[in-house]
C-alpha cells in the first residue's frame, strides 16, 4: 500500500497527476507483456517480469517509491492519494497510520505496512518522531517507508534531521516539485534501460530486448506528459517564458470545489496534452474575466506600510494569492515596497510575495511557516496584527 499525500495546490495536484500516470503506464505496459505472453508461451513471459522485478528491487540508486510501483510484489494496483494543506498535513497522516493500522489488525497482516509519499510539502517534527514511534520509520532498516519530494527553501534545512531518522528526502531547488519528480522519473528509467544494457540478469538475447523494450516503452509513454509538466513548473516558479503555466492554473481553479479536483487529475490522465478541450475554453472565458477583475479590484486597495526597516504593501484577498502578487510587484507596481503581504482573513493566512534577492522565507518562518525566497506564506494566530 502506497499512501500519496501531496499539497492542494497546483503543483500538488500535478504531483498527482504524474505519479498516477506512472502508475497507470506502469500497469498498462505489463499487462501488455501479459497479453503478448498468452500468445508466446505465457510461462516464459512470467518467469521473465519476476526477473525484471528483482532487477528493479535492488536498484538502489532509483527511489524506492518509483521502485515500488515497477515491481510486481509491491502492491502496484493499491494506492491512493490525499490532499491538503500545510496546516492539516499533520493530522492527515497520524489518521492515516492509525487507520493502516486497524486494517493491519483486522485482516492479520501484522508484518505489513504501509508506504508514505510526500509531495509538495513536509510534515513535522512531531509527526516524524509519532512515525518513529509507530514503526513507519525505522532508521536503521534498508527498507525506507517514507519518501518526501519538495522543492521549498525550508525543507532544505531539515533535510538532516528528517534523513537521520531514516527518511528518505529528495530537494529540487530550481524546479517545482511537479517536475521535479517527472525528471526523476525520466532518470531512473534511463538507469534502469542502461544498466539492464550492461548488467541485466537475463536468459538470452530475447529477453535482453523485451526488457530494453519494457524501460523503452515506459519512457515513450511519459513523454506525453513533459509538456504539462513543464506548465506546472511555468506558472509555479514563477517563470516569464510561456502562458500555458497561467491557462493551466487557471483551468485548476475553476475547476477546483472544497471536495478536491477529481476532474482536473482524471482529465490529464487521459488526456495528457496542455491544449484546451472545448468545454475547457468556454469556461476559462467566464473564470478569466471575473478573475481579472477580482485581482484588480484587490490590487486597486493597495495599503503601504513600514515596519522600520522594510516597506511593503498589504492586500486583503481571499484567492488567488499567487497571481495578485506577481501582478502587484510585476505588472500594475506597487511603488518603492520591498515585498506584499496577502492577507486572507477569513482562513488567518498569510502569503508573502517579493522579487530578486529579498527572502520572504525568512519572514514567514519568523511566524511559524515556510516557502521558497519569494514565495511565503504563514497562519496567523491574530490577524489583526497583521495590518
Amino acid at each position: 500500500m502506497i499512501i500519496h499525500v501531496s499539497h492542494n495546490d497546483l503543483d500538488g495536484y500535478g504531483c498527482s497527476v504524474v505519479f498516477d500516470y506512472f502508475v497507470k503506464t506502469i500497469c498498462k505496459v505489463k499487462d501488455d507483456y501479459y497479453s503478448l505472453g498468452e500468445d508466446h508461451g505465457y510461462r516464459y513471459f512470467i518467469d521473465f517480469t519476476h526477473a525484471l522485478d528483482k532487477f528493479i528491487s535492488n536498484n538502489e540508486e532509483v527511489p524506492i517509491v518509483f521502485r515500488d510501483v515497477m515491481s510486481e510484489d509491491s502492491g502496484l494496483y493499491s494506492h491512493y492519494c490525499i490532499h491538503c494543506s500545510y496546516d492539516d498535513v499533520d493530522d492527515k497522516i497520524i489518521h492515516e497510520i492509525e487507520k493502516a493500522a486497524d486494517q493491519r489488525f483486522l485482516s492479520s497482516q501484522i508484518g505489513v505496512k504501509p508506504r508514505f509519499f510526500v509531495s509538495d510539502l513536509r510534515f513535522s517534527e512531531e509527526t516524524l518522531d509519532y512515525m518513529c514511534e509507530a514503526k513507519i520509520i525505522d532508521r536503521d532498516s534498508k527498507d525506507k517507508y517514507v519518501c518526501i519530494f519538495d522543492h521549498h527553501k525550508t525543507f532544505e534545512k531539515k533535510i538532516p534531521i528528517f534523513a537521520d531518522k531514516g527518511v528518505h528526502c529528495y530537494y529540487s531547488k530550481d524546479m517545482c516539485s511537479t517536475f521535479a519528480l517527472y525528471i526523476s522519473i525520466m532518470y531512473s528509467l534511463s538507469l534502469l534501460k542502461l544498466e539492464w544494457h550492461s548488467e541485466g540478469e537475463y536468459e538470452n538475447y530475447k529477453q535482453y530486448l523485451a526488457g530494453l523494450g519494457f524501460f523503452l516503452k515506459l519512457e515513450e509513454e511519459m513523454m506525453k506528459l513533459k509538456e504539462f509538466a513543464l506548465a506546472v513548473d511555468n506558472y509555479d516558479m514563477w517563470r516569464d517564458e510561456k502562458d500555458d503555466g497561467d491557462q493551466l492554473n487557471n483551468l485548476f481553479q475553476a475547476t477546483h470545489s472544497s471536495s478536491g479536483n477529481k476532474y482536473f487529475v482524471d482529465r490529464f490522465l487521459g488526456n495528457p496534452s496542455t491544449e484546451l478541450l472545448p468545454n475547457e475554453k468556454f469556461l476559462l472565458d467566464n473564470y478569466t474575466m471575473s478573475k481579472d477583475q477580482y485581482v484588480k479590484d484587490a490590487i486597486d486597495s493597495t495599503m503601504i506600510n513600514s515596519n522600520g526597516k522594510h516597506t511593503y504593501g498589504i492586500i486583503l484577498a481571499e484567492k488567488h494569492a499567487s497571481i495578485i502578487g506577481n501582478r502587484a510587484l510585476r505588472e500594475e507596481g506597487v511603488p518603492k515596497v520591498d515585498y506584499v503581504k496577502i492577507i486572507n482573513v477569513k482562513e488567518n493566512k498569510v502569503s508573502l510575495r517579493s522579487l530578486g534577492d529579498f527572502d520572504v522565507s525568512v519572514i514567514a518562518e519568523a511566524n511559524g511557516g515556510g516557502g521558497h525566497k519569494n514565495a511565503a506564506g504563514y497562519y496567523s494566530k491574530n490577524i489583526k496584527d497583521e495590518f
